[in-house]
């Protein structure tokens, strides 16, 4: 018995000393984006390792960089300060980490809302995160965005009230067993999939809305004023019957 309180005691040691390394990495993570906001040099030098196996590697449709070693990041960043030190308005929020931390280094992967100075959502990236324990503090060594907004480009997004949008509210059958469920936070219309992520949808017309994540968009159809189904475009068209 007293063997297994000291197997059982060890294991929870070990458990929440976890749980604090992946707390206190993610707080790398978020003040490395925060300072760097703030225009803050400083702040975002500590997040860093400062050395040549520090890498920042970025991918969107628009292009990539790639830059290798902090004396290169350090400049880069440095510039921007100068050149503007006003803080930047526009927030990101970071959603549904996974962080595996091992013997003096970890990584995280975790889904980053770009918001503008209103809050609201423009854009979304994947970000990876490499980290080493440098005396007993976690530093970023590998930093990496991939930029998910790829599609949508040939639409003009326009403005649907909150009292339109709710109306869109609900579960639509696409398949047997296959819902997409149409939910509305902070004015924004998102759709989510039967065991997928969770998209936003933008409108180009009052009932019709696209994806910049996914080569597709959704039109909303009625029958007296109620919305009876979706049209899902994507390789064709296919309907999804309103059923909650």
């Amino acid at each position: 018995m007293f063997a297994f309180a000291l197997i059982a005691s060890a294991y929870g040691q070990e458990t929440t000393d976890l749980e604090k390394d992946k707390e206190a990495i993610k707080a790398v993570i978020l003040e490395e984006t925060q300072s760097y906001y703030d225009k803050d040099f400083e702040r975002y030098a500590a997040a860093f390792k400062h050395d040549e196996s520090n890498v920042d590697l970025r991918a969107y449709s628009t292009g990539y960089s790639h830059v290798v070693g902090w004396e290169a990041r350090s400049y880069g960043i440095k510039n921007i300060i100068e050149e503007n030190p006003d803080p930047i308005k526009n927030s990101e929020v970071k959603k549904n980490f996974d962080i595996h931390v091992y013997s003096g280094s970890a990584w995280a992967i975790f889904e980053n809302e770009i918001h503008d100075d209103q809050g609201k959502y423009v854009d979304m990236d994947i970000g990876v995160n490499f980290l080493e324990k440098i005396d007993g503090k976690w530093k970023i060594v590998y930093l990496s965005r991939v930029g998910v907004t790829t599609y949508g480009v040939d639409f003009e997004v326009i403005e649907v009230s909150d009292e339109v949008l709710t109306k869109y509210l609900g579960k639509y059958e696409l398949q047997p067993g296959f819902i997409l469920e149409i939910l509305l936070e902070d004015s924004q219309l998102i759709v989510h999939p039967t065991g997928q992520q969770r998209m936003h949808l933008f409108a180009y017309e009052e009932h019709k809305f696209f994806l910049k994540t996914v080569d597709a968009q959704l039109e909303f159809n009625f029958e007296e004023d109620e919305v009876v189904s979706l049209t899902l475009h994507q390789n064709g068209d296919h309907t999804a019957l309103k059923v909650e």
